[in-house]
């Protein structure tokens, strides 16, 4: 019996998606771009403090793979301008 819904449609099964982790001095800010669990692609943004447990965290649902892609390559150059490196 074959699934209805489409290829297009159905999240794609992965353990782990896209993830860059920058850092300066003392701080980090993460990214992660994934499916949540009803298949819509969504990126992650956290930052803080090293060492400590406190942060800040920021979702958004970007719409589409592509649009995601789009939003994390902003993002990847905005640290970059702020003198973050990226580690890992």
């Amino acid at each position: 019996m074959k699934d209805a819904r489409s290829a297009a449609a159905r999240p794609l099964e992965t353990p782990q998606w896209i993830t860059f982790r920058f850092e300066r001095g003392t701080h980090y800010y993460s990214l992660h771009l994934q499916q949540d669990l009803w298949g819509a692609w969504c990126l992650t943004r956290v930052n803080g403090r090293k060492n400590s447990r406190r942060c800040r965290s920021l979702t958004t649902w970007p719409g589409s793979l592509r649009a995601g892609i789009d939003a994390l390559a902003a993002a990847v150059r905005q640290r970059r301008l702020r003198g973050y490196r990226m580690t890992g």
